[in-house]
């Protein structure tokens, strides 16, 4: 298959709050989706609309029309269960988290089934089990089903769901199974249990950053904490919490309302809002501003009519362009978001910031029309299953911001 060359765009990129040239001075622009069920990465060189045109690259898959786990058998060119992907300017991380690893392309990626450089997670790329085949208890080098990551260039984080913890790198790896220097979540490398207050973690799931703060969600105590500056030593405590009243207050949620959530899974940060998909809510709660104190309320609701409803439109009942059913995943780049409808098998994307509470979305991804949600023509280059984490840069002049969802 012939692969086409990215289109060069721009001269400069600022990654979540990082200005960063590449070596010549320009930067590609593409749209990454982690397509979970498929077993596989997609990348556009440019933000798709609907199911034209096809994606250009695929990671994980020997072709874009195979979609098995570790397809023919583990290695550097194989996924199981992605569920996030990261471009920081100069690498792409991608989170294996049915292989127990993270993945590091040292530069972004450019042909089918490429290999990558680096593993975290494990020592080497055939090897996936559990903590690194040590059992329930970790250390600074293994990871147990992860979920997510950030990178400003010059640290990593990762949100290692199995052991209720992130651990963070001061400074990028450069060679496999390379350990990390702290870990939040916990008072040490070995541990593993859940917990609450303002340095613990339970269900661990989601980071994002503009790189200032440090933003991570949890979907048992159903909260995101907020530290208002990168932490760089072990169970540094967060500063704010979202989603309760208070950093101690943890629990379940029955009634939603305009500063709760029900499993919260990704987010986004641009300097001016935050974004987080409330999975079990079926919705995506928007702040105009970073929140400075616990419980602040949300501003706008998408998915829903309001902040009191949460009903799941999928199956019977037809998605549209302002419904979810169980939002996994938001990004926010150049003023656009998008969030994958993961039971939708779609993405929804949204050309400028929505005002009002349940605001249809410009564009379907994944589907034929808004009113789709199965795979409409089976395995294809451009349709998802259980679609996750996005990263992006989507290709206008000037200054362009990225996340990974």
């Amino acid at each position: 298959m012939k692969v086409l060359p990215f289109t060069l765009f721009m001269t400069i990129l600022v990654v979540v709050g990082c200005i960063r040239f590449s070596a010549n001075g320009t930067i590609p622009s593409y749209w990454a989706v982690a397509d979970s069920g498929n077993h596989r990465v997609l990348i556009w060189q440019y933000a798709p609309n609907g199911l034209s045109p096809q994606a250009s690259i695929v990671l994980g898959q020997p072709s874009l029309t195979s979609n098995s786990p570790n397809n023919p058998s583990i290695g550097s060119q194989t996924l199981n269960s992605p569920e996030y992907v990261f471009f920081d300017g100069s690498r792409f991380f991608v989170v294996d988290s049915g292989n127990n690893r993270v993945l590091i392309w040292n530069e972004y990626p450019a042909i089918v089934s490429q290999s990558a450089d680096l593993v975290l997670g494990q020592a080497d790329f055939v090897s996936n089990s559990v903590n690194g085949g040590l059992g329930a208890t970790p250390n600074s080098q293994v990871l147990n089903q992860p979920t997510s990551i950030y990178s400003n260039g010059h640290q990593l984080f990762v949100a290692d769901s199995g052991n209720n913890r992130v651990l963070i790198w001061n400074s990028i790896p450069i060679e496999n199974f390379q350990p990390a220097d702290a870990v939040l979540g916990q008072s040490s490398m070995s541990g593993h249990s859940a917990g609450g207050g303002a340095t613990g973690f339970s269900g661990i799931w989601g980071i994002a950053s503009d790189g200032t703060h440090l933003l991570t969600s949890e979907t048992v105590n159903n909260r995101i904490l907020i530290w208002n500056k990168l932490p760089s030593s072990t169970q540094q405590p967060a500063d704010v919490a979202m989603g309760w009243q208070s950093l101690t207050a943890i629990g379940s949620i029955t009634n939603p309302s305009a500063s709760s959530f029900s499993q919260v899974r990704n987010m986004c940060i641009d300097g001016n809002h935050v974004l987080a998909a409330d999975a079990n809510n079926h919705r995506v709660l928007i702040w105009n501003s970073i929140p400075t104190s616990s419980g602040k309320s949300a501003d706008v609701v998408l998915g829903q009519p309001d902040f009191i409803s949460h009903l799941c439109e999928q199956g019977a009942a037809f998605p549209t362009a302002g419904t979810f059913c169980g939002p996994g995943s938001v990004g926010c780049t150049g003023g656009k978001i998008y969030v994958s409808d993961i039971l939708n098998n779609r993405v929804l994307g949204w050309n400028s910031y929505p005002t009002v509470n349940g605001q249809p979305a410009d564009v379907v991804i994944g589907q034929y029309d808004f009113n789709s949600f199965t795979n409409p023509s089976g395995l294809s280059v451009v349709s998802f299953s259980g679609p996750w984490g996005f990263s992006m840069n989507i290709g206008v002049q000037g200054v362009q911001r990225v996340n990974g969802y």
